[in-house]
């Protein structure tokens, strides 16, 4: 690939998709293998993207088609308001997913489905969808009150 060819720090829309195909093309061209398409994606990617990949097992890290399907998983919906608010219904981590990627997941897509609402409101949308996806009904009054600060209600709750 050139040397002037874009990264991709998994925010902008469309980035994945265009990095992909990007390598898909010059794979043909080139007659590439896994291996070269792999090293290519790995040396484009920056940010949230590279933090990503990092997070990963070194199984999946180590192949090309298993992360271009986490990366699919993850980044194909960045900056699409309609299947974000479709992505948000049932919004469960992946099995491997750190807790602080999964947030970064749900903050992304709130943003993207709620634009004209304010930060505030958004804020507490985040806090109830991670604690939907991630709690059973007994933990999640508990969960809501620390992520929203309130030592008082945490104690009243037990």
């Amino acid at each position: 690939m050139s040397k002037n060819s874009s990264s991709f720090e998994g925010t902008a829309q469309l980035g994945w998709s265009l990095l992909k195909v990007s390598i898909e093309s010059a794979a043909f061209v080139n007659g590439w293998k896994s291996e070269q398409k792999l090293q290519t994606l790995v040396s484009r990617i920056t940010g949230k993207a590279l933090k990503f990949y990092k997070n990963r097992s070194y199984m999946v890290q180590a192949d090309y088609e298993t992360l271009c399907k986490y990366f699919n998983e993850r980044f194909d919906s960045v900056g699409y308001p309609c299947p974000n608010f479709e992505n948000l219904k049932n919004i469960l981590p992946y099995p491997d997913e750190l807790l602080d990627e999964f947030t970064d997941r749900i903050e992304e897509l709130v943003e993207g489905a709620f634009q004209n609402e304010s930060e505030n409101a958004k804020e507490h949308l985040v806090i109830e969808y991670l604690t939907n996806a991630c709690c059973k009904e007994e933990g999640k009054e508990l969960v809501k009150a620390v992520a929203e600060g309130s030592v008082y209600e945490v104690i009243s709750v037990h």
